[in-house]
C-alpha cells in the first residue's frame, strides 16, 4: 500500500490486533498526522482555493483580466475572507477600471486585514485614496454635493492625505452653500468652510454680508479683518471692509438734527 494512502487509513482499523493501550497510542497519532497533512479534508478542502489564487495571478500577470476575474471571484466562493482572493480581486478590478467594484474589494480587503492586525499595501491605499476622491469628484459635477461631503467625511477617505481631505470637503460645503435655500444654512456651510480654512476669501466675504444683514457689523468686521490678514490684497475684502466701516458714519450723517 501507498505511504500517503496508509497515512490516511482509519487510526481504529490501523490499529486492529493491537494492545487496547497501543491502538490508543496509534489512534492519538494519526489523527494529529491527519489534521495536519489535510488527510481528513483540509489539505484536499484547500487545493481547489490554491489553485484558483494561482490562476488568477498568472492570469493577471499577463493581463487576462477576463481569465483573472474569474479565478479570483471562484476563490472567494471557496473562502469569502482570503485576503490574497480579496487583494487579487481587487487589483484586477483596478486594472479593468472598475472604480465602484475595485473601491468596494479593497474595502473588504482592509477590513479583513484589520482584522489580522494589517493595512493595505501602500499602493493599494494610494489607489483607495484616488477612487474615493474621484467618486466625491463626480458627485460634486452631477451636482450632488451632499453625497460628495458624506464620501469626503467617510471612514474610508479618513486615512488619505489630510490636505486632500480638506479640499475636497471645503469644495463641497462651498456647492452645499450656494445652493442653500435659506441663508442661516449657506451661513452654517460658510462657517465649516472657514474651521476648515480659516480666513477663506469667498466664505468670510458671504458671511459677513449676512452678518451686516442681520445688524452684526462687529462680527462682520473681525472675519473681514481675519481674512485680510491671510489675503491682504484682495480687493473684494478690502472693498467690504471699506463699506462696513463707512456704514455707522452714513447713519450719523443721514439721521435728522435734534
Amino acid at each position: 500500500m501507498l505511504p500517503g494512502r496508509m497515512a490516511c487509513r482509519s487510526p481504529i482499523r490501523a490499529a486492529a490486533g493491537r494492545s487496547w493501550l497501543a491502538a490508543l497510542a496509534a489512534t492519538v497519532a494519526l489523527t494529529a498526522l491527519s489534521g495536519s497533512s489535510g488527510c481528513a479534508g483540509g489539505g484536499a478542502a484547500r487545493e481547489p482555493l490554491a489553485a484558483a489564487l494561482r490562476e488568477g495571478e498568472t492570469a493577471l500577470a499577463v493581463g487576462e483580466l477576463e481569465r483573472a476575474l474569474a479565478d479570483y471571484e471562484r476563490a472567494l466562493a471557496l473562502a469569502p475572507d482570503d485576503a490574497r482572493a480579496l487583494e487579487g480581486l481587487a487589483r484586477t478590478r483596478l486594472a479593468r477600471r472598475e472604480d465602484a467594484a475595485a473601491l468596494d474589494a479593497l474595502l473588504a480587503l482592509e477590513a479583513r486585514l484589520g482584522e489580522q492586525d494589517g493595512a493595505l499595501p501602500a499602493p493599494l491605499a494610494r489607489a483607495r485614496c484616488a477612487l474615493v476622491e474621484r467618486a466625491a469628484r463626480a458627485e460634486l459635477a452631477a451636482g450632488a454635493p451632499a453625497a460628495a461631503l458624506l464620501r469626503a467625511t467617510s471612514p474610508a477617505y479618513a486615512p488619505c492625505p489630510a490636505a486632500a481631505r480638506t479640499a475636497l470637503e471645503v469644495d463641497a460645503h462651498r456647492r452645499l452653500a450656494r445652493d442653500a435655500a435659506h441663508p442661516a444654512v449657506a451661513s452654517a456651510h460658510h462657517r465649516r468652510v472657514l474651521a476648515l480654512t480659516p480666513g477663506d476669501p469667498e466664505a468670510s466675504l458671504a458671511l459677513a454680508r449676512r452678518l451686516v444683514a442681520l445688524g452684526d457689523a462687529d462680527e462682520a468686521l473681525r472675519l473681514l479683518d481675519a481674512a485680510l490678514a491671510a489675503h491682504p490684497a484682495d480687493e473684494a475684502l478690502i472693498e467690504l471692509t471699506v463699506e462696513v466701516l463707512a456704514g455707522p458714519k452714513r447713519l450719523r450723517a443721514q439721521r435728522p438734527p435734534d
